[in-house]
């Protein structure tokens, strides 16, 4: 293979890497090249991949997931002790929250209750309490999804799906290479269909991640067989099917801000800023990742789960060993809620290119579980956007709106799209002028 001549990438700005630059893509090895449904490539020998890797990639991934639940329900004894702590945490749910007790709402207490139990009720002296934001790797979501899917099939008898997929931040299905090109969803259908990530624990019920809406999913049914003496979830790999995921627009995802700003009366140059953000859909899992603490997330996730207690009084529950550390515990936690307001003053300066002079205050609001919207609000005082000019002040209202992407002039050349785009930044002006007090 020769290239000559290849050009400068341009435009980055707009562009998704995978989907918009030449790529050529290559896979080699000392020996014979392995396929899953097609023959093995001998060495010394080139063939040219074909369309017909979606589906062997496709299928790889059920296949992985099989592997994956042979192996969990062997060593599990099909998931018994799971299956029964979640009937009883779903029992004790109800009993408190009575109107919770519909049969449509149980897959979405199930993976609350999964999110709690995998990243915020096994804490100990050595968890990082400064961060809320944990992501997993595939072997990780492999079997996150097949603790759920044993669950509601054995538990609660309901019908649930494995999506593969190839999402916006990927190649396009007809250029699949790898399964690391993939990713994987659950579907449930229950009186209403839902979908669930396992990626992180920021992705929650009911909700598919922004690179994998509107994308086209392979969809394998699962089911249960005998072997080894117990039940095993199973992916049916021949009764596959295609679709395109839902996706929500832009009356889902958005953010707002309702800024007040007061100058002050010993110096007319310094200003008081109020500010209060609300951040809706997939516009808010970055925010929540920046500006939130374990102990925060924690709290959120035992509530939704039926577990409203504090880490404190969870930590006293569990040993006498973690008794005995709850001083430690304590201080960790200290650390941590005075690490929060670094996060806050970084938010400001990353938002307007500038620090703020101090941070008086910030709180958050609603943490923003499940489709509400993560909201939060600040209290600072900034310099540098005032000018006197003889007798009058001249206050800079751009600043206001946040730091803008610089477009230089051949970038406007790289995208068709950018007229469309750019109005955005005009109506956030025009609405800033409607919002802002100025005293």
């Amino acid at each position: 293979m020769a290239v000559r001549d290849v050009p400068k990438i341009k435009g980055l700005i707009w562009s998704s890497l995978p989907r918009q630059l030449p790529v050529v893509r290559l896979h080699y090895k000392l020996g014979d090249i392995e396929r899953r449904g097609l023959g093995n490539i001998k060495q010394g020998k080139v063939e040219k991949a074909t369309s017909v890797y979606a589906e062997i990639m496709e299928g790889t991934m059920a296949f992985y997931v099989n592997a994956a639940s042979e192996y969990g329900a062997r060593t599990t004894r099909s998931y018994k002790a799971e299956r029964s702590a979640a009937q009883d945490a779903w029992e004790n749910y109800i009993k408190k929250n009575p109107k919770a007790n519909d049969p449509d709402s149980i897959a979405s207490f199930v993976f609350r209750y999964q999110t709690w139990t995998d990243f915020f009720n096994d804490f100990t002296l050595r968890t990082n309490y400064n961060n809320a934001y944990y992501n997993v790797g595939l072997e990780t979501q492999l079997y996150r999804i097949i603790r759920f899917c044993n669950i509601m099939k054995q538990e609660f008898k309901t019908d649930v799906d494995l999506l593969v997929v190839s999402g916006n931040d990927s190649y396009d299905r007809n250029d699949i290479f790898s399964v690391a090109d993939l990713s994987i969803l659950v579907r449930v259908n229950e009186y209403h269909t839902k979908y669930f990530s396992f990626a992180d624990n920021l992705d929650y019920q009911n909700t598919i991640p922004y690179q994998l809406q509107g994308a086209t999913a392979k969809v394998f049914p699962f089911d249960m067989k005998g072997m080894f003496g117990i039940k095993m979830l199973h992916v049916d790999e021949k009764e596959s099917s295609i679709m395109t995921l839902p996706a929500t627009d832009y009356k889902n995802n958005f953010k707002s801000e309702v800024i007040t700003v007061k100058t002050d009366v010993s110096d007319l140059q310094v200003l008081h800023v109020s500010r209060k953000v609300s951040v809706k859909g997939s516009l808010k899992k970055d925010e929540q990742a920046a500006l939130t603490i374990f102990e925060e997330m924690a709290l959120q996730a035992g509530e939704g789960a039926g577990y409203p207690d504090d880490l404190i009084k969870r930590n006293k529950d569990r040993s006498k060993s973690a008794r005995e550390n709850e001083a430690d515990l304590q201080t960790l936690l200290e650390k941590a809620r005075t690490k929060h307001k670094e996060d806050f003053e970084n938010e400001i300066e990353r938002n307007y290119d500038v620090k703020a002079k101090e941070l008086k205050q910030y709180k958050i609001l609603n943490l923003g579980a499940g489709p509400s919207p993560f909201e939060y609000e600040q209290e600072f005082i900034m310099e540098g956007w005032v000018k006197k000019a003889g007798n009058n002040y001249i206050i800079d209202m751009g600043k206001f709106i946040s730091s803008q992407i610089a477009i230089e002039k051949d970038q406007r050349k790289e995208r068709k799209m950018f007229i469309c785009l750019f109005p955005a930044g005009f109506l956030t002006r025009l609405n800033l002028l409607f919002l802002m007090a100025i005293q």
